[in-house]
């Protein structure tokens, strides 16, 4: 993937862990396509404090799942710390 960060553009804010906020949890799972005969990875991003039966979560569907899950953009940081700041509830990322 690629990207552009222009001269004097401001840091992202919510890619840096903050201490003291509670972390969710990714799990990898695997998804037969018996059409195309192959498997194919999928990281799902469950947030702090999530239960199956518990109430429900919104959800983000995400394309390129290896790209977000890259330290450079930190996905999982990221959701931590806007749903720690309240700035997005509580939210599932497929």
């Amino acid at each position: 993937y690629s990207a552009v960060e222009l001269p004097g553009a401001k840091p992202y804010p919510w890619l840096a862990k903050r201490t003291g906020r509670p972390a969710g949890s990714v799990e990898r799972h695997e998804i037969h396509s018996e059409i195309q005969k192959l498997r194919r990875p999928v990281a799902v991003y469950l947030p702090p404090g999530y239960k199956p039966d518990g109430p429900s979560n919104n959800l983000l569907v995400l394309f390129d799942g290896p790209a977000y899950l890259s330290p450079e953009t930190a996905m999982p940081t990221t959701m931590d710390n806007l749903i720690g700041a309240a700035k997005i509830p509580p939210t599932v990322a497929v």
